[in-house]
């Protein structure tokens, strides 16, 4: 955890014990109750699953987002997640009917790293 980090209101976060966490310097998440007039008053999240990796730049910030990772998602310096807005970098469960039918169904699950650059700003 890199300095000076702000937490606005309540934020769910869940990161399991084998996972590997970096979130670096001036980190920003706001999480509903009027911070922003579009994020409805949504709890902002951050669930981080078993052996996965998330990585989070200098100067960066989310407002009443939501991130999955299941296996690894970067994020770069000076990167701003607007309201509402879902990273996730997996399925979760099979995209065919079938599968989810069956107990298989998480196993079937595809994930795919994600790296967002520098300077990027995500709209909700």
């Amino acid at each position: 955890m890199g300095r000076g980090l702000c937490a606005f209101n309540r934020i769910y976060l869940s990161v399991a014990p084998s996972s590997n966490v970096e979130i670096g310097d001036c980190f920003v998440i706001k999480s509903g109750e009027g911070i922003n007039l579009l994020s409805r008053n949504l709890r902002a999240s951050i669930y981080v699953g078993h052996g996965a990796n998330l990585k989070i730049g200098n100067n960066s910030g989310m407002s009443s987002a939501s991130i999955w990772v299941n296996e690894s998602i970067t994020i770069g310096n000076n990167v701003n997640i607007g309201a509402n807005s879902t990273i996730i970098d997996t399925d979760a469960h099979s995209l065919d009917w079938r599968v989810r039918m069956t107990t298989e169904d998480t196993f079937c699950a595809k994930n795919a790293p994600i790296v967002i650059g520098d300077g990027v700003f995500i709209g909700m």
